[in-house]
């Protein structure tokens, strides 16, 4: 997952005498890392028990479909962020998430057409 580095890193990586991780801007970078695919999951779950009693529609997808693929690419960047230039070398899987999570929001239907299929429920 993108964000099993982070923590480590901002806990092991000094600036000004202390872990980066002890910033608050950095602490917040994380804690929206932790909860992002905490918030996923729930709604994946969710989405499933309502698909098994066939009570979903487009909109329900899209909403899954554009948060999702909008927080992987959100942590991928926070990610990268906390890692700095050790996040853009090939020993670090940062640089992997920070390129597949641009495919999240354009594969299977762009983060765009997403919201257009959520409006389009809304009646607009």
């Amino acid at each position: 997952m993108a964000f099993d580095d982070a923590p480590g890193y901002a806990k092991q990586r000094q600036q000004f005498g202390r872990p980066i991780g002890k910033f608050q801007a950095e602490a917040h970078k994380l804690a929206d890392m932790q909860v992002m695919p905490d918030v996923s999951r729930t709604m994946v779950y969710q989405f499933a028990g309502r698909l098994n009693s066939g009570k979903t529609d487009r909109r329900d997808a899209a909403v899954l479909k554009l948060y999702t693929g909008e927080g992987y690419k959100a942590i991928a960047d926070h990610g990268m962020q906390i890692l700095g230039g050790y996040g853009y070398s090939m020993e670090s899987d940062m640089q992997r998430h920070f390129r597949d999570s641009g495919l999240a929001t354009i594969g299977g239907g762009s983060s765009e057409i997403q919201r257009n299929i959520i409006a389009q429920a809304l009646g607009l």
